[in-house]
């Protein structure tokens, strides 16, 4: 994660403190950003435009997705999954085998399967091997409506 962020801009300890903050629906609302600056480790001046930086650059890289709110640019954040994530990097030859084959090794041991969920294309796979389609936007056809009329009898 660092070293896709660039030297001298790492960005784990930002991830840390904000994934320590969720639950489970990968969701989080980004509502006490000086607080979460300084749980990340930024003090000063400045603090909080480090923190947003790093959150920024979480972003660019693939690990969270942020939206705009009532809080400014970053009101709220999704996490994806950091396995994925590194994967497709990997993929995009921005990982060193090293360090890929260690994170395959950990997560092996820990018994973490997330890595296999991704063909070597990138693409998100399920269960059958076929790969997941992104949802389109489709009309839903709706069945005849029965009659109401009842026969006399």
């Amino acid at each position: 994660m660092d070293d896709l962020s660039g030297k001298g801009f790492p960005v784990s300890r930002t991830y840390f403190e904000m994934w320590a903050r969720l639950r489970e629906e990968q969701f989080l609302t980004l509502n006490r950003p000086e607080e979460m600056a300084f749980h990340a480790g930024f003090e000063g001046q400045r603090a909080l435009r480090t923190w947003k930086d790093r959150v920024n650059r979480l972003a660019s890289l693939g690990f969270i997705g942020v939206k705009p709110g009532p809080l400014g640019d970053l009101s709220y954040a999704v996490f994806f999954n950091p396995y994925h994530v590194v994967k497709r990097a990997y993929l995009d030859n921005r990982v060193q085998e090293r360090k890929w084959q260690a994170l395959v090794v950990r997560a092996n041991e820990v018994r973490s399967f997330d890595l296999d969920e991704l063909d070597d294309n990138g693409s998100l796979v399920n269960d059958f091997d076929e790969e997941i389609k992104p949802a389109t936007k489709t009309t839903r056809k709706r069945k005849p409506r029965k009659s109401r009329t009842t026969k006399a009898g």
